[in-house]
């Protein structure tokens, strides 16, 4: 697995390109033999003061990760591909090299650099400024630095947002809030349902990149930037933009491990806190206070980074000493503004039942505090959005059918059931019922904590679905009886139990079953917009009015 570094990364802090082997048995003699190799091909091409090349073992795997210019990533990643036998033709690398080289692209660069003037470029061109001063050049018609104006130039307010769980719904928020306060005209948002500008749809589908960063940093109407911002993306490509003014943190749980090199959570804990290698010196790192994996990477990220001072704000539940945003009689409270606004007139958290977006909110308040919007922006902003599928697609979706409560929910990792489970626990209702799912690239012990966390809610039903379209070579059953036996060690019985084949099967099933006064959490994923129009369809009406 290889793939061009193109901005801060977990292993390096500049441009580059990063192969992740295997280990084999003769693990040394694989690693000496790719360095040896890669080194030799540095000095054949002449790059030898212009690449630098280092290695981590992590578990199960070598990182070889090649430092580069910007115009030569793609030599960078030929370069490890050949190292690592995935290439043969090394005189194709060296005409590669001669057309990719592009000294211009590092001049302009250079000069970006050199006056704190905020550039993003890729293959389709280079931008200097951001918003409504972004300019853009193509690679083979970029200016001369010399003709160059600084005050051209300028920067806009921007944030990351990362974590396991929440940084969806934290995005939504942060996004009502700039634009409740007049002093945005136009923020763009980038998230795992798409590109938005001022709520208005530019890309649809998972755009949570550097790709949608760019696009976002590059338009001109945008004055704002909200940069929802994954683990893939971190690990693929980098940080796209240094120097914002503030980031979030979630959360981090068992999501995704065994790629990449994370096998832990606290692995992943450490690769989302890349995020804050992208913040200006002094800039905002808000961390969820209550995940402990979480704190306990950032105090070894400070350790690592002993030169960089970033102002920590925590946020938590639970008022106690240190916290800068807590809950205090039923308010969320800011510790420089005072009360900010109640939960229970934050929709998305059903009355205070759904715990884990007050926890969203305190983050997205946080975050609008760091890059100066009013207070009364902030508490219009979080109160403006509500539990349905336009404002807050797949998240808590609420609705209301035959008397019943019907939840429409994208979790779908251990953590993520476990705070909907808690939400359900708080649901008052005559019977309750929860249909489930999971893609089979996830471990086995991670699908097994998803039935051991549903179980918690001690149901009247829980509906199991195949997921056919993310079996991942599974076979058929395999996940759903996982599923099953994780229920049953916790006390399920199997008449509680069914199976269905796909998304929307499952989502039909439980519907069938739902009756006056019962609850029904319909975790959906692959089919959601399918499983939303389904319920729709049937007539069922938004349960905000019962909030």
């Amino acid at each position: 697995m290889i793939h061009r570094i193109t901005g801060t990364h977990l292993f390096v802090s500049t441009f580059g390109a990063g192969l992740w082997v295997d280990v084999e048995s003769e693990s040394e003699v694989q690693r000496a033999d790719v360095l040896a190799k890669a080194e030799g091909a540095i000095s054949r091409l002449g790059l030898l003061g212009c690449m630098k090349l280092s290695y981590k073992r992590i578990y199960n795997q070598w990182v070889f990760m090649l430092e580069a210019p910007v115009d030569l990533l793609y030599t960078a990643c030929n370069i490890l591909e050949w190292s690592a036998g995935l290439l043969t033709d090394f005189d194709a690398i060296a005409t590669e090299y001669r057309e990719e080289k592009n000294l211009a692209w590092r001049e302009v660069r250079a000069w970006a650099s050199n006056n704190d003037v905020p550039c993003v470029d890729d293959e389709d061109g280079l931008t200097l400024g951001m918003g409504k001063t972004a300019q853009t050049w193509t690679l083979n018609e970029l200016p001369n630095p010399q003709g160059l104006k600084v005050h051209q130039y300028s920067r806009i307010p921007a944030v990351y947002i990362t974590g396991t769980n929440g940084k969806t719904t934290t995005s939504r928020m942060l996004s009502a809030i700039c634009q409740s306060d007049s002093q945005f005209q136009g923020v763009g948002q980038t998230s795992t349902d798409g590109v938005l500008v001022n709520g208005d749809w530019i890309e649809r589908g998972d755009w949570t990149g550097p790709g949608a960063a760019r696009m976002i940093l590059r338009d001109q109407r945008v004055d704002v930037a909200i940069l929802e911002t994954a683990r893939g993306g971190l690990m693929r490509r980098g940080l796209v933009l240094d120097g914002v003014e503030a980031c979030a943190i979630t959360n981090v749980s068992d999501d995704h491990l065994g790629s990449w090199g994370l096998q832990t959570v606290y692995d992943m804990a450490i690769a989302k806190l890349t995020v804050v290698l992208g913040v200006q010196e002094g800039g905002e790192v808000l961390l969820n206070a209550d995940c402990g994996v979480l704190m306990e990477a950032w105090q070894d990220m400070q350790s690592r980074h002993p030169n960089r001072k970033w102002k920590t704000s925590l946020f938590s539940s639970i008022q106690s000493e240190g916290m800068t945003l807590y809950i205090e009689n039923g308010w969320i409270v800011h510790h420089d503004l005072g009360p900010v606004v109640q939960v229970s007139a934050i929709p998305l958290t059903l009355g205070g039942r759904a715990q884990y977006n007050t926890e969203n909110a305190m983050a997205a308040i946080g975050l609008a505090y760091a890059i100066g919007c009013t207070t009364n922006a902030m508490k219009q902003g979080v109160s403006a959005l509500v539990p349905t599928s336009t404002d807050s697609r797949g998240r808590s979706n609420w609705l209301r059918y035959n008397d019943a409560d019907v939840f429409v929910d994208f979790a779908h990792n251990p953590d993520g059931i476990r705070r909907v489970v808690e939400m359900g626990q708080r649901w008052d209702a005559v019977r309750k019922g929860i249909v489930l799912g999971q893609a089979g690239d996830r471990r086995d012990d991670e699908i097994q904590g998803i039935g051991y966390q549903a179980a918690a809610l001690n149901a009247h039903a829980y509906f199991l679905k195949e997921l056919p379209g993310h079996s991942y070579n599974r076979d058929p059953n395999e996940v759903v009886q996982l599923l099953s036996d994780a229920l049953q060690e916790r006390g399920i019985s199997q008449d509680k139990i069914f199976f269905s084949k796909s998304d929307i099967e499952g989502a039909e099933q439980a519907m069938d079953w739902v009756q006056e006064g019962d609850l029904l959490i319909l975790l959906s994923h692959e089919q959601l917009d399918d499983v939303m129009k389904m319920v729709l369809h049937r007539g069922s009406t938004w349960g905000i009015d019962g909030a």
